[in-house]
């Protein structure tokens, strides 16, 4: 499907895909899949770093901690994919999003398109910065490792989602263009009949 994107200045555009990730995949299975991956990412956070540190030693005064950051995790989820964005200085918009859920969810979109490198990282950077860095606290810190492997399991269950995306957007062509919206998003393609813009590239 061709049409002029406003947008892109009247350059013709192709759309090569539009994906709805809940739509497609089902709210029922992500969940589900969300759950499955942190109960394995769990046991094998938990079972590398008991042997590591050779101790199933507990230390209670870190439950505060533990609960204060899992209330604050989506927060910071969320703050690890606008980062990057906002150091390109990339327009973002927030929302609350509601549907089939009991509580809304804070979420946002792009006001304008992403590349495909810049889409992946916006993907992947909670996973660089805030998964990687706990792992590697665990390994530093004996008496806290327990919730340090529930901290990173939460995260990475969470993180599957971003992990869809991130399988969907690698499909496309080395060019595409990323329209984001709320819990969707289009894969724009330039077509190849007009000259090429390099702003986009």
């Amino acid at each position: 499907m061709a049409f002029i994107y406003k947008r892109f200045g009247g350059i013709k555009m192709n759309c090569w895909k539009s994906i709805h990730i809940e739509r497609e995949f089902g709210l029922s299975y992500i969940r589900g899949m969300s759950l499955i991956t942190a109960v394995i990412a769990f046991i094998f956070s938990y079972l590398i770093l008991s042997t590591y540190h050779g101790s199933h030693h507990v230390e209670e005064a870190g439950i505060t901690f533990f609960l204060v950051s899992i209330i604050c995790l989506p927060f910071l989820h969320l703050l690890g994919h606008v980062l990057p964005l906002i150091l390109l200085k990339k327009p973002i918009k927030f929302t609350l999003y509601k549907k089939n859920r009991f509580l809304p969810i804070c979420t946002y979109y792009t006001r304008t398109h992403l590349t495909k490198k810049v889409s992946i990282l916006a993907a992947i950077s909670p996973t660089f910065l805030i998964t990687v860095p706990a792992i590697i606290f665990g390994f530093y810190s004996i008496d806290y490792y327990v919730y340090i492997s529930l901290f990173v399991s939460l995260h990475i269950g969470i993180s599957f989602t971003d992990f869809i995306y991130i399988s969907q957007i690698a499909k496309a062509p080395k060019t595409a263009i990323v329209e984001d919206g709320i819990r969707q998003f289009d894969v724009l393609l330039k077509d190849t009949n007009d000259f090429y813009d390099k702003r986009y590239s």
